[in-house]
């Protein structure tokens, strides 16, 4: 038998961070940007992120007040917790990339 679910809306937002990702990514690489341009990749990328923040947030408050959670529930809110957690790293990360980190903005990694 054939299981379809409902598609989950904050894997679409996940999917266009990643996409995003990408192509500032290779934007970055092909192009040599000032630091104006630099800041307004990054103030974008961390933009979509708290929109991706805010998604989970109300996906986990949802979860957390129901009276009575099932076992599926509890996973999706593990799952959620810690999509919650791996994007607050990655926020940190774009606001003070690491050196060589490939972030925009970062400093160069030198190695001496």
């Amino acid at each position: 038998m054939l299981q379809t679910t409902e598609p989950d809306p904050g894997n679409a937002l996940l999917l266009i961070l990643i996409l995003d990702r990408v192509l500032m990514t290779l934007l970055l690489s092909s192009l040599g940007l000032q630091e104006e341009d630099l800041n307004c990749v990054r103030d974008r990328w961390s933009e979509a992120l708290i929109k991706r923040r805010e998604y989970l947030d109300e996906q986990i408050n949802k979860i957390i007040n129901k009276q009575e959670k099932s076992e599926e529930d509890m996973e999706r809110e593990a799952r959620l917790v810690e999509q919650w957690v791996g994007l607050t790293e990655e926020r940190n990360a774009v606001l003070v990339p690491a050196p060589g980190s490939g972030i925009p903005g970062a400093p160069a990694h030198w190695s001496v």
